[in-house]
């Protein structure tokens, strides 16, 4: 269920089936990017390799993660798991954390000192994974992974991919389909409103609806005294925006979504054509509303320069009354706010409508990466064989060896007759790629249901009971849904984007801090999307358009 974003890592959510079919395969030679078997052919039967096949690859690994006992990132229970269920064993030619781009530099140092690649490669689907992704493509030593997908893939990631056909362009090239997707719960970071219900109720406030009332709310949370110490010490929303305007909470998406637009994303125009988000006129309402909030001090004056952990201190030090964040957001930071302020609660609300009649926010995406096969590798089945199980295991199929979890013990433990998750010891953390892959839809139809009232239905809606406090605001994501807005570029970076896109990033987030903090006029706006556009924007969006049209433009 939902947990605080780890570097790189997505949250388990779906239900799926693995069908083991009666397969054949060669080893491999012994050689970098072949697979490194040197033992007889191999059999797929009844899920597993016999005897076990290897599969190398780029080990990128959270440097958060606690590993135990005597366990690392290379040697875990996890590729013992691995290897017994399945006969896969994962090695790698290399380790290197996710932070601080260490990953994606070794990645670049790798290519360009011509080095073997290895037989898979997992790539983000963030800017930085799009950045490398071209580059890994053009090399021609991967290949189309089509015939592999139809072949190997469960029924259950099959039907994903069918409903989520959009996936696979984040990787297809004239046609050819390079990178399995890693699908994900998208709503993982997708906002509704947490406001200090004991402070509406001390100031006789009714729930905001729509963004008037809502600044009518923060107005009397700043000015009258909700806290009732005497002093005027409380700000009305708290933000932070420090790395970027859309992070996981504390984030400005939804305000920006509530003028009809989000900031870095690319949406489809009137025209039909896409359209760079942040030079939007609905882009400079939005900037003026935030502007307006901070002048009238509903804001931290140092929003800009913190993270949402940071942000967030404030609102659980009993100082902000308003914060936007996940289903998740009562599970971490909110229940310090109960802590250091004994009465307290926040109220999860549906996000304010904008002047438009409805709210909308930054949806997220149904992908959280890409896997990449070698084409030296001889065992080529090996990782969708390997997905097959995760994406089981993620789902907690009922009546399957994964049910419960994946090794009792490490990752969860029996109490009373039920299986109780242990807490920082995910089995998928510690394996290849990026955590389990997700039916999209799972986890928020699992919290609605248990909302509801209703009992459990399977290993994964158990899972989520102990995640009380997240059912209802996840049952209020469910409801908003159809307000998000989507990104509609799901390709690589384009070759503009890759020489210019981080100068023009870097002058918007400065134009944007400047026109809220009021260091410059509204109008330095106007002037923004100029400079953007002449300064390789409009060629930017030509070439996300061509992409458009040639991956099928709906």
């Amino acid at each position: 269920m939902g947990s605080p974003n780890q570097p790189r890592a997505g949250k388990a959510a779906l239900a799926v089936l693995l069908t083991a079919g009666l397969l054949t395969a060669c080893s491999g030679t012994g050689e970098p990017g072949s697979g490194g078997d040197t033992a007889p052919a191999s059999v797929l039967k009844g899920g597993r390799f016999d005897p076990p096949v290897t599969m190398t690859s780029w080990g990128c690994y959270s440097a958060t993660y606690k590993y135990k006992e005597n366990q690392s990132f290379e040697q875990n229970v996890g590729l013992d798991w691995v290897k017994e269920k399945l006969g896969i064993q994962i090695q790698y030619l290399w380790t290197t954390p996710w932070e601080n781009d260490a990953c994606l530099t070794k990645m670049r140092l790798s290519l360009s000192g011509n080095e073997p690649l290895p037989d898979v490669v997992y790539v983000s689907v963030d800017a930085k994974g799009r950045s490398i992704l071209a580059d890994l493509i053009e090399t021609g030593q991967f290949m189309d992974i089509g015939e592999v997908f139809e072949k190997h893939a469960s029924p259950a990631y099959k039907e994903i991919l069918k409903a989520h056909p959009e996936l696979w362009a984040f990787a297809a090239r004239d046609g050819k389909r390079y990178g399995i997707p890693h699908t994900a719960d998208p709503y993982v970071n997708s906002p509704v409103l947490y406001l200090r219900e004991d402070w509406l109720k001390t100031l006789n406030l009714k729930t905001p609806g729509t963004i008037d009332e809502l600044e009518a709310v923060m107005d009397a949370f700043v000015n009258k005294d909700p806290d009732g110490n005497g002093k005027k010490d409380t700000y009305g929303l708290a933000l932070g925006v420090k790395n970027n305007w859309l992070e996981g909470f504390a984030s400005t998406g939804w305000i920006f979504g509530a003028y009809g637009t989000v900031p870095t994303y690319w949406l489809k125009g009137a025209d039909g054509s896409l359209q760079y988000g942040s030079v939007q006129p609905g882009a400079k309402e939005a900037l003026a509303k935030l502007r307006s909030w901070y002048e009238k001090g509903y804001l931290d004056p140092e929003f800009a320069m913190k993270d949402p952990a940071k942000a967030s201190e404030l609102v659980t030090a009993g100082r902000t009354g308003v914060i936007d964040g996940p289903y998740w957001l009562p599970i971490w930071p909110l229940p310090d706010l109960k802590k250091n302020v004994p009465g307290s609660s926040m109220l999860p609300v549906m996000l304010p409508a904008g002047p438009g009649g409805k709210p909308g926010f930054n949806g997220g995406d149904s992908l959280l990466g890409v896997y990449l096969i070698n084409k030296k590798y001889k065992t080529p089945e090996a990782l969708q064989v390997y997905l097959n199980k995760m994406l089981q295991a993620g789902g907690k199929e009922k009546g399957s060896d994964v049910e419960n979890g994946f090794i009792e013990g490490y990752d969860y433990k029996m109490e009373n007759g039920a299986p109780v998750a242990v807490p920082d010891q995910r089995v998928d953390q510690i394996l290849l790629g990026n955590g389990t892959p997700m039916i999209p839809e799972r986890n928020l139809n699992s919290l609605a249901h248990l909302a509801s009232g209703a009992a459990p239905r399977d290993g994964f809606d158990q899972g989520n009971v102990a995640y009380k406090d997240a059912h209802v605001p996840g049952s209020i994501m469910q409801k908003q849904l159809s307000f998000g807005i989507q990104n509609e570029f799901k390709g690589a970076s384009t070759p503009t984007m890759s020489t210019k896109m981080e100068a023009l990033r870097k002058m918007e987030n400065e134009v944007f801090t400047k026109i809220i903090y009021g260091k410059e006029p509204l109008t330095a706006f106007d002037d923004f999307v100029a400079k953007w556009k002449s300064s390789g924007g409009d060629q930017i969006t030509k070439e996300v358009n061509d992409w458009y049209q040639a991956a099928g433009s709906k």
